[in-house]
């Protein structure tokens, strides 16, 4: 049971960066799950008519998952 590294701020501004143009307005749901046994945090960003998934590792902080629907 590892704790928790990357705070949601912190969650927030990788996702961001993945995304250029957006920002703190953009953001939509942002959750902390469990998945496959590690925590993660799951953001939403609304850009120019897209929708922007990123699942984040809050121990590492590393992208996991991502998704963009157009």
């Amino acid at each position: 049971s590892s704790s928790q590294n990357v705070t949601m701020e912190k969650a927030k501004s990788i996702a961001l960066a993945q995304v250029p143009g957006a920002n703190e307005s953009h953001f939509g749901e942002i959750d902390l799950d469990r998945e496959h046994g590690r925590m993660v945090y799951e953001i939403e960003i609304f850009y120019n008519n897209s929708k922007y998934e990123y699942d984040i590792d809050a121990v590492t902080g590393e992208i996991v998952g991502s998704k963009i629907k157009k």
